[in-house]
């Protein structure tokens, strides 16, 4: 009797160890899926950042009518806020699944960082020329006093180049690493 138990026992422990194993494996793979949709997600957001740079740089340099009538304030205001709304999701999805994105993902936030800070000195400037003066703080009241108008505008494309760059270099890993997920996933 104990001989015809032996076989069956080793039948039902070997179903139970294929079962375990077969569920590790696939709870595995949905784990990977999940993290390469979330980098996928971080790829396609980094496509939106030269639309929304370029964006921001236009509400940079207000016209006449437009400061005249807030509307540049408005669009401006936007247009930083919907850039930095991009830059924030796009580093919170890196921080979590992008282990070796983050120097790209570092470069990209400096780099933004100083592109915004340029474009708003770039807009407070554009201001006083058409002579509005009422910044609400006077940090911006020093801001034409440090900058001439041409070497301003230079530097802002300069540092978009830049950002660009750092962008491409980031969308790169951002492929990289999907890739690798999915060759360690297949594997």
């Amino acid at each position: 009797m104990m001989i015809a138990i032996a076989p069956a026992l080793i039948g039902i422990f070997a179903s139970l160890i294929t079962a375990y194993a077969g569920q590790k494996t696939t709870a595995y793979l949905e784990s990977e899926k999940i993290i390469r949709t979330n980098l996928e997600d971080a790829y396609n957001k980094t496509l939106q950042y030269d639309k929304l740079a370029t964006e921001l740089n236009m509400a940079a340099f207000p016209n006449k009518n437009e400061v005249q009538s807030n509307f540049a304030a408005m669009r401006y205001n936007n247009a930083i806020e919907n850039y930095n709304k991009l830059l924030n999701s796009t580093y919170a999805l890196i921080d979590i699944y992008g282990d070796n994105i983050e120097a790209q993902s570092s470069k990209l936030k400096e780099c933004s960082k100083e592109y915004v800070n340029s474009a708003a000195d770039m807009f407070i400037m554009n201001l006083q020329i058409y002579k509005i003066t009422d910044f609400g703080t006077p940090a911006y009241k020093e801001i034409a006093g440090k900058y001439k108008l041409p070497e301003k505008q230079n530097q802002l494309v300069a540092i978009r180049l830049n950002c660009t760059k750092a962008s491409d270099e980031m969308r790169d890993s951002i492929k990289r690493e999907i890739k690798s997920r999915l060759t360690h996933s297949i594997l």
